[in-house]
């Protein structure tokens, strides 16, 4: 008997949930990342590679939370030519972000402007240790960020412009190793 409670319970609580929230937004788009160690990434050149997530809003209003996951693959080493699709020696990063959204303008019904400010903690999941000709090897396993963004809403699809600004240190024992990233993404609600 309590086992069906149990089952009774966790379906209105998912029931609940499903209506409480405004919407899924799957996305996917181009990073461009530099550490602020000029070593790391030289003047002129960057990080490039591409991500992408899912993203909750909740009780979406003209002010929303909005919380996600989000994948990350950007070139290891820094290079000046943008090649966002062919990363060489990935650097993967795994991201949990949480935050607030804001309506800034409604042009329609169906289509709006928004922003929102995120907090971010950046888990580095893989990169090539082995590297010879790099001035580190040693990254730490994670860092934190804020996140700033503006989009769109047309309809079901999103458009979305983000920049993301490193608060610790990527580089293990190394001070002004923060990485930034700059994101532009396309995806839709669901």
């Amino acid at each position: 008997m309590k086992s069906i409670y149990n089952v009774l319970f966790v379906f209105m609580l998912t029931i609940g949930t499903t209506y409480g929230q405004a919407g899924l937004q799957l996305y996917a788009g181009t990073s461009n990342a530099m550490n602020r160690d000029a070593s790391i990434t030289p003047q002129g050149q960057s990080h490039t590679g591409y991500h992408f997530g899912l993203d909750a809003r909740l009780n979406e209003g003209k002010m929303f939370f909005g919380g996600g996951l989000e994948y990350s693959s950007i070139n290891f080493v820094a290079k000046q030519n943008k090649s966002y699709f062919s990363v060489d020696h990935p650097m993967t990063w795994f991201k949990i972000r949480i935050g607030l959204g804001y309506k800034l303008i409604d042009i329609t019904d169906k289509i709006n402007i928004r922003a929102k400010t995120y907090g971010s903690i950046n888990m580095i999941t893989k990169y090539p240790e082995d590297m010879i000709d790099v001035p580190y090897t040693r990254y730490n396993s994670g860092t934190a960020a804020g996140v700033i963004g503006l989009g769109m809403d047309i309809h079901s699809l999103t458009l979305d412009f983000e920049y993301e600004r490193g608060f610790f240190n990527a580089v293990h024992l190394v001070k002004g190793t923060e990485i930034d990233f700059y994101k532009l993404s396309l995806g839709f609600r669901i």
